[in-house]
C-alpha cells in the first residue's frame, strides 16, 4: 500500500475579520505543501507534531481502529508559527491519509471541522477559495474562477501561537470594521486588482490587532513595480506581495521581484524573503501510486 496526501499552506489570508458578529477568514493557499505518506515500506509514525498526532488519534477513534495498517511519515515545507497554515495542513493531511489507509474518506468539510476541534483553522483543505468561520468550521461562501496570482512571502520575524491569539481576540471583543466589509465586496468582484486591494485593506486593518513593521514601506515599493496588494497572516508573522500572472512576460515579472528584493535588502533588512509561490486553489491532493484523486 502506498498513499501520498498533500495539503497546501497559505500566505496568510486575503481577508480576515468580523461580520454580523461572527469571525471569518478567506485563506490565501499557495503551492507550498505538507506531504504525508502512508506505506507498508514505512514503520511507525514519523515527523508528526503534537497537533498532527492528536488528529491521527481522532481519526483512529472515529473509525474504530487501534492503529494504522502501515507506517506514516509527515514532511512539510511550511515553517510553524508564521501564519502559513502549517498546523492546519499537517492536521488535514494526516487525517485524510489515515482515513484512506483505513479504507474510508473524509470530505473536505469533515476535515475542516476536525481541524477546528483541535485549533482555530483555515480553509486550505477546501476546493477553490473559501470564506469560513475559523472557530466553528462553518462554510460561508466559495469564490470561483479567480485570476492567476503569485505571492512573494516575507517573514517579519518571531512566531505566534494560533490558539492563544484567537483567545485574545475573543476576549477583546473585536468589533466589525468598515475596511473589512469593503474588502469582502471587492473579493466578490474577483479581478486581480480587486483581490489585491481587498487583501491590502484587511492587512492594514489588522495593524491595529497584530502590527507588522514594514508593511507600509513594502507596499510603497511594490505597487510601482506592478504588485496589486499585500496579504497578511492575521494571526502570524508573514506578509505576502501579490502579483498578477500573465499580464506581462515572465522575464519582466522576475525583474520586478528582483527590484523589490533589492529594495528590501537595503531598506527593510528585517524582512526575510521565504520565496515566491503560485496562489493555488485549496484542496486535498491524494495520490494512489500512479493514480491521482483530488478531493
Amino acid at each position: 500500500m502506498e498513499i501520498t496526501v498533500q495539503v497546501p499552506g497559505a500566505a496568510g489570508e486575503f481577508v480576515q475579520g468580523v461580520q454580523n458578529g461572527t469571525p471569518f477568514l478567506v485563506t490565501c493557499p499557495i503551492a507550498c505543501y505538507t506531504t504525508v505518506r502512508v506505506s507498508t515500506a514505512l514503520t511507525g509514525v514519523q515527523g508528526l507534531g503534537a497537533k498532527a498526532v492528536q488528529a491521527l488519534q481522532r481519526v483512529l477513534q472515529h473509525f474504530g481502529a487501534r492503529q494504522l495498517p502501515a507506517g506514516m511519515q509527515l514532511q512539510s515545507d511550511l515553517p510553524p508559527g508564521k501564519g502559513m497554515s502549517s498546523s492546519t495542513a499537517d492536521i488535514c493531511a494526516v487525517s485524510a491519509a489515515a482515513a484512506q489507509a483505513l479504507g474510508h474518506t473524509l470530505s473536505p468539510v469533515e476535515l475542516l471541522q476536525l481541524a477546528c476541534h483541535i485549533e482555530p483553522s483555515d480553509g486550505v483543505m477546501l476546493p477553490g477559495w473559501t470564506r469560513i468561520n475559523q472557530q466553528t468550521g462553518y462554510l460561508y461562501a466559495q469564490y470561483q474562477d479567480w485570476p492567476e496570482l503569485a505571492v512573494t512571502v516575507y517573514d517579519t520575524g518571531g512566531t505566534v501561537d494560533t490558539q492563544a491569539f484567537h483567545a485574545r481576540q475573543i476576549s477583546a471583543g473585536l468589533c466589525e470594521n468598515a475596511a473589512v466589509t469593503q474588502a469582502c465586496k471587492l473579493l466578490r468582484q474577483g479581478t486581480a486588482a480587486d483581490i489585491g486591494q481587498a487583501a491590502l485593506l484587511s492587512a492594514q486593518a489588522n495593524q491595529a490587532v497584530l502590527p507588522k513593521a514594514g508593511l507600509t514601506e513594502l507596499w510603497q515599493a511594490a505597487e510601482p513595480l506592478g504588485a496589486v496588494g499585500i496579504t497578511a497572516a492575521h494571526s502570524g508573522t508573514v506578509l505576502g506581495v501579490l502579483w498578477p500572472v500573465g499580464q506581462r512576460t515572465a522575464m519582466a515579472q522576475q525583474q520586478a521581484q528582483r527590484t523589490l528584493q533589492d529594495y528590501v535588502n537595503r531598506q527593510l533588512p528585517q524582512l526575510a524573503c521565504l520565496g515566491t509561490y503560485a496562489v493555488v486553489p485549496g484542496g486535498v491532493r491524494i495520490h494512489f501510486s500512479k493514480e491521482t484523486l483530488i478531493s
